[in-house]
């Protein structure tokens, strides 16, 4: 390159930088005033162990080493969630950058245990025992027989090429390698066993689905990441361990092939190599009524040097028949349409509810993707507020698709955010950033505006914005009150440096450069919507042909109109493949009701689920958790009750929520959490503790509105212009 053309270039370069930086500046501040929960609902204060970051997230890496970020969640049977870290050993690579340590500094993942079903919310340290690679960047299911299977994840190395590096001192460059393990976590032992080298391959960001059957179906991923070729062949700790396999050539691949794992204990199975597919990294995956499994066009398309040859396909949406598999019927992934633009990298897809009580239900299947950047590696860096439908209609032979944009677009643009399925058929949207932050790490600026998307009018509503940034690794799910459990946050080191806040990027509006192990709850507004109907109980579990039983509550508030299943979430990386919502209708006998469980596996598939009544007005009872199984794994005995959580008080604004706005419950229990007190850290963590959530405002970062820090910014960008070019001329 000519010096002309580099000076132009670097000076480009450098502009470029300062803008994203000035584009930052003032984002991210409060509303003038908090609105009416009826209309925008509201927000708890943020919650954490010991409540040590209630007010503010960690401000030093000791502080961000204490606990773990929710990275990925699961709800379990029992009404308890297990969760885990996500770069967890980040905060042990002091200020060396991440691309030359984290191979020798990255450390496995924590887990933890949250209870929402005590007067205050508590927090458990579980024993992670996850073998020698990490959980961070697997996938998890929520079996039928109520274990949490999670396969693949991370395995930290660094790696050279054949012969060394040829410099003294120099070992190579960091690898991040996809694990074979296998590893099943018990609600009730709270232990993890693992089964080492249990897949065919190691898969780093793989995708999983359960089967009708109950097995789980497992595509995608990379054997290793940085070097995603047979280029660099030597890995220290990692040479002639089958765990840890080169790849098989030298241009970069994502793994083809797919393995699916019996329910009955006996291990996975290698697909036939007919049924091959490539799929981005979390390919979003979803089950379709008929058995058929559905691509969406959208995953995680980044890579460091272009993650595929092959990536111009995952452009393509795909269908695939697993129940084929074997027979001569089998015709392997085929083509089915392409999104408005193409692919989507970071994008949320919601598969969209089946009521049962209209014709179509099984036969017009909709899937709502919202966000996300354009393209493949390199995509566009910058986020969309594109909101995309696809329309999927049974034919007598296959599924024909088709993509409309919605009639109304999200109000902000996100890229990395996690969506909700509402039992009212409404999808709320959480957390997300407004860039691709693996692209430009530190310059991407949170979106703690909360959407909500309305089916009927295919529009999207703004509603109260979260107290805290949660741009990369952040998780949002469905909890049994009809209220949203919102948390995670563990971005990448500003720029791929050291760990830290070695710069104010977040008092200039950016993402805060530590984890927050804080959670929030967020009351969406259809919970203020009119009185909601209560029951006594239900059966705890049926099967697929059979009735499950509602014992109504002769005092309900609310007359009941529906029921609705919704599939206990298991969520990581803003994704979770088994999320399923579907309305029942029921026969009202008297102080009973018996609700009609379809025979179609497909439709309801084997495991756990949340059980709602609704009013005529879309308002949720409390629901009780019912196993939807073969008998063989049914669990417990005796009806189950409605699942009853913590109830916390809104966190505190301006234009404070009258008491007579609150749920039912509520007015008492934000009285108390306004007047308590914080709970100070004790010297040694034990492995159980209790906190209660405090409805004080969470402390804000100061504001990019501050000329010292425009100033600032603007005489960094001019230096960073001039030093570059004077590099140029020489």
């Amino acid at each position: 390159m000519g010096a002309k053309r580099l000076r132009i270039t670097s000076t480009l370069i450098a502009l470029a930088t300062s803008a994203s930086v000035l584009t930052g500046l003032g984002a991210g501040t409060a509303r003038a005033a908090t609105p009416a929960c009826a209309s925008d609902g509201c927000w708890t204060a943020p919650f954490s162990p010991f409540g040590m970051f209630n007010a503010r997230p960690p401000q030093t890496t000791a502080e961000s080493r204490l606990f773990p970020a929710a990275a990925s969640l699961v709800m379990m049977p029992n009404g308890r969630i297990v969760y885990w870290n996500g770069l967890q050993g980040a905060e042990n690579c002091g200020q060396v950058t991440l691309i030359v340590n984290l191979g020798a500094c990255g450390q496995n993942a924590h887990s933890e245990i949250l209870d929402l079903t005590k007067k205050s919310p508590s927090f458990e340290m579980v024993p992670t025992n996850s073998g020698h690679s990490d959980l961070f960047c697997s996938d998890q299911r929520l079996l039928e027989n109520g274990t949490v299977l999670d396969t693949g994840g991370t395995y930290y190395s660094t790696e050279e090429p054949k012969g060394g590096t040829g410099v003294d001192g120099a070992a190579g460059l960091v690898e991040v390698w996809g694990s074979k393990d296998t590893r099943l976590f018990s609600p009730t032992t709270k232990r993890w066993t693992v089964y080492t080298n249990a897949m065919h391959e190691g898969r780093w960001y793989p995708s999983l689905l359960t089967l009708p059957s109950g097995d789980q179906f497992v595509a995608g991923g990379v054997r290793k990441l940085l070097w995603n070729s047979s280029i660099m062949t030597q890995a220290e700790g990692a040479i002639g361990n089958p765990q840890y396999q080169q790849a098989s050539a030298p241009v970069p691949e994502n793994i083809q092939t797919n393995e699916i794992w019996k329910i009955d204990g006996t291990g996975w199975t290698l697909n036939p190599a007919k049924d091959n597919v490539e799929l981005p990294l979390y390919g979003r995956l979803h089950l379709l009524p008929d058995g058929e499994i559905f691509y969406s066009g959208n995953g995680q398309m980044w890579g460091p040097a272009g993650e595929s040859v092959n990536e111009v396909d995952w452009n393509n949406m795909k269908l695939f028949d697993p129940s084929k598999i074997g027979t001569s019927q089998d015709q392997g992934w085929q083509n089915a349409g392409m999104l408005q633009l193409g692919a989507m990298s970071g994008a949320s897809s919601t598969l969209m509810p089946f009521d049962l009580r209209k014709k179509d239900a099984l036969t017009n299947v909709h899937i709502l993707v919202a966000g996300g950047v354009v393209g493949v590696s390199p995509d566009s860096l910058l986020a969309t507020n594109m909101s995309q439908l696809i329309t999927l209609t049974k034919t007598a032979s296959s599924w024909s698709t088709s993509v409309a944009l919605t009639t109304g677009q999200l109000n902000s643009r996100r890229w990395f955010s996690s969506s909700v399925l509402l039992p009212s058929g409404q999808v709320v949207v959480f957390n997300g950033a407004d860039k691709d932050e693996v692209i430009e790490p530190g310059l991407e600026r949170p979106v703690q505006q909360t959407e909500l998307y309305d089916p009927t009018s295919q529009t999207w509503t703004p509603l109260a914005e979260s107290g805290r940034g949660r741009t990369y690794h952040n998780t949002a799910i469905l909890l049994p009150d009809g209220s949203v459990l919102v948390g995670g946050h563990a971005p990448l080191n500003q720029l791929n440096g050291g760990q830290g806040n070695s710069l104010p990027l977040d008092q200039l509006g950016f993402s805060h450069n530590l984890k927050d192990p804080s959670f929030e709850r967020f009351y969406p507004p259809y919970l203020y919507a009119g009185p909601r109907p209560s029951i006594l109980s239900s059966q705890k579990h049926a099967t697929w042909g059979g009735t499950l039983e509602v014992q109504k509550d002769p005092n309900s508030p609310a007359s009941i109109d529906h029921f609705v299943l919704s599939r206990l979430p298991a969520q990581t990386h803003i994704t979770d493949a088994d999320a399923r919502t579907i309305i029942l209708n029921g026969t009202d006998q008297g102080s009973s009701i018996k609700l009609s469980i379809p025979k179609n596996r497909a439709l309801i598939t084997p495991g756990f689920y949340y059980l709602f009544a609704m009013s005529k007005k879309g308002v949720p009872s409390q629901a009780t958790i019912v196993q939807i199984a073969d008998k063989k794994f049914f669990q417990g005995s005796g009806p189950a009750t409605p699942v009853d959580l913590a109830q916390q008080g809104y966190r505190s604004a301006s234009d404070n929520v009258k008491a007579a706005q609150l749920p039912v419950g509520l007015a008492k229990a934000a009285k108390k959490a306004a007047s308590s007190q914080p709970v100070s850290a004790a010297a040694k963590i034990p492995l159980a503790t209790e906190v209660v959530a405090q409805a004080s405002k969470p402390i804000a970062p100061a504001r990019a509105t501050q000329p010292w820090l425009i100033v600032l910014t603007a005489l960094m960008g001019a230096i960073l212009v001039r030093r570059i070019r004077i590099l140029a001329r020489r």
